[in-house]
């Protein structure tokens, strides 16, 4: 909880940043989505104020803004003549390389909007994403075709002689049914392309997929006004970057922290946006001195992957860093910090399809901040997720300090985009909340009130379970086991039982063969309350992650604690102790024998 001297000393902090907190305010309650503005507006003022500057980053090579525009106008010449017109959507699916940066500014040139496709896809996950925003056409990257020729008989659109191939090696033979992207760069001018009407800030920039809790990834509207939100605001307020200096953002470009935040503020700001093709902790430092990397964009898994490397002189042994990003864990927060000299800690809170973001702009620790915007934690049941309604019909706040489930008021100033498919639009909307007509987002995340308007998160909802009558969050138990001696890595889920009602916590372990879970409990017992504590264990050799370093867990609930099923050693907690848990004694717990 922020002291008041902590938020004096950071609103003391603000003071020689005046005049681009100034800009920043002026973004964001005078920028209009019928402003003639968009990310190729952005690309053609970055060229001709900043020409020879570097606008992108990575360890194969770099691109001025010149060359990022001019190569964008060619290909977005080339995709014309392909048939792409204004209004169109274009699947874009590469790995993080200069390409993929140089096409999405040539869709934007185009008035199309970019389907970004998360490259960890398969089969009928793919089918669906390729298929979600009635695509007229394809950018698909060497390294991705092989996955997207899988499913082509299931992408009808695939086959409509649009589909663009850019080589990962330059001079591989292109695929059937692919033009190949370097002919169009060669053969088209550097010239921008007319369109019949201009680019608004309204407008669909591109889309990006969210899985949510539950179902199929849901593609989100990404407007070119909420991308130059998030790249002025953020460039100025946290960043205060310069023409010339750099970002690093080692996350998948299908991610809103490093395309909307990342690249955002660094092609507004003149800034060099530096990233490389897939996450390397160990290259993490090498890469922020090579690129002279004034700060860093992170999701909350990159400081707990950068946390379990071995200790190092060179960890702080570099020009102090500035990070944004969202889910720094408070239990390595301040250890975080001080080992990789990280200056400042901004962390945010948004969603893609978030009308409303926070920001922690007074460097308070553990905490994501404030926000401008009309919004408010009310109760909610646990079972379904949704907002609970009092008497009256309406919602209800909880107390202060108590965790609630965060709503953001839906405003002419802080207008819901939500996802290409209506209906599931309107399932993140609760209205008649406070009043008769109000409409609010329904973010499904856990957050606290801990003074001074700064919140802080707390669980994801979908991460939260029932047991003995008590909400348990995942995210408080996994906090508890990173401590842990000999830790490398835990992720927490709430399993079924038979005959038990709700779902026992089980935590998945990355540990030792002779690791001893009983030797964990004086201390979990010192952190957490009885009901938190997991009842089951198990140990795993990996954890699987998804493409932005998050751990997948619908498998470890669908598997849950049975040992019939689960082959990884198994314990359960049984009084004091952890005890192995086989068939035998599984089935005492499920006839009733063995009690919980």
């Amino acid at each position: 909880m922020p002291t008041l001297r902590e938020v004096t000393r950071g609103v003391a902090g603000l003071v020689p940043r005046v005049l681009p907190v100034a800009a920043a305010a002026r973004t964001l309650f005078f920028a209009r989505p019928t402003t003639e503005r968009s990310i190729a507006w952005y690309v053609a003022r970055a060229a001709e104020r900043w020409p020879d500057l570097d606008a992108v980053r990575t360890p194969e090579g770099a691109i001025t803004f010149r060359e990022l525009d001019h190569d964008a106008n060619r290909l977005a010449n080339g995709l014309r003549r392909l048939g792409v017109r204004q209004g169109d959507n274009v699947v874009l699916m590469l790995e993080n390389r200069i390409e993929y940066l140089m096409t999405l500014a040539a869709i934007s040139k185009l008035g199309a909007a970019a389907v970004l496709i998360n490259t960890q896809q398969r089969q009928d996950v793919l089918v669906h994403s390729l298929n979600a925003c009635a695509p007229s056409a394809f950018v698909v990257g060497e390294e991705c075709v092989g996955a997207v020729e899988e499913v082509r008989a299931s992408v009808p659109a695939l086959d409509g002689g649009r589909a663009v191939w850019f080589s990962d090696r330059r001079g591989g033979g292109v695929p059937g049914g692919y033009h190949d992207a370097d002919v169009l760069l060669r053969e088209n001018d550097p010239v921008p392309p007319w369109l019949a009407e201009p680019m608004k800030l309204g407008d669909t920039a591109y889309y990006v997929f969210t899985s949510g809790t539950t179902g199929l990834p849901k593609a989100s509207v990404m407007s070119h006004l909420r991308w130059e939100k998030a790249g002025r605001v953020f460039g100025r307020l946290a960043f205060r970057l310069k023409p010339g200096e750099a970002v690093y953002a080692p996350l998948p470009l299908f991610h809103n922290n490093a395309l909307t935040i990342g690249f955002g503020m660094c092609l507004i700001h003149g800034a060099a946006f530096a990233t490389r093709r897939r996450f390397s902790a160990s290259q993490f430092l090498a890469d922020c001195e090579r690129f002279r990397a004034k700060g860093f964009i992170y999701i909350g898994e990159v400081p707990q992957y950068l946390m379990a490397l071995p200790e190092s002189p060179n960890d702080a042994a570099h020009a102090p860093l500035l990070a944004l990003g969202n889910g720094l864990r408070t239990n390595v927060w301040s250890a975080f910090k001080r080992r990789f000299n990280v200056r400042e800690v901004y962390e945010i809170y948004a969603a893609s399809e978030m009308n409303i973001s926070f920001l922690n702009i007074l460097n308070l620790d553990e905490t994501v901040g404030v926000c401008p915007a009309s919004w408010a934690l009310v109760k909610y049941d646990p079972e379904t997720g949704l907002p609970l309604r009092n008497a009256e019909g309406r919602l209800e706040e909880v107390a202060h300090g108590e965790p609630g489930l965060l709503i953001a008021e839906v405003t002419k100033r802080y207008t819901y985009d939500g996802y290409s498919d209506a209906a599931a639009s309107e399932t993140k909307l609760v209205r008649d909340a406070f009043k008769d007509g109000d409409v609010w987002f329904v973010s499904g995340d856990l957050l606290r009130d801990v003074g001074y308007w700064h919140l802080q998160f707390v669980d994801r909802i979908g991460d939260t379970f029932r047991w003995k009558g008590e909400n348990v969050s995942t995210l408080e138990v996994e906090r508890a086991f990173a401590g842990l001696p000999g830790m490398r890595e835990c992720t927490v889920v709430g399993v079924e039982v038979p005959g038990q009602p709700g779902r026992a916590g089980l935590a998945a372990v990355v540990g030792d063969a002779g690791m001893d879970p009983t030797a964990w409990l004086e201390v979990l017992r010192g952190q957490l309350p009885a009901y938190a504590i997991p009842v089951f264990v198990r140990r795993v050799e990996s954890l699987s992650v998804t493409g932005t370093f998050k751990h997948r867990k619908v498998e470890l609930r669908r598997e849950g604690a049975d040992p019939t099923r689960v082959t990884d050693p198994l314990w359960v907690l049984d009084g004091n102790a952890y005890v192995p848990l086989d068939r035998s004694r599984w089935e005492r717990l499920a006839s009733g024998e063995f009690r919980l």
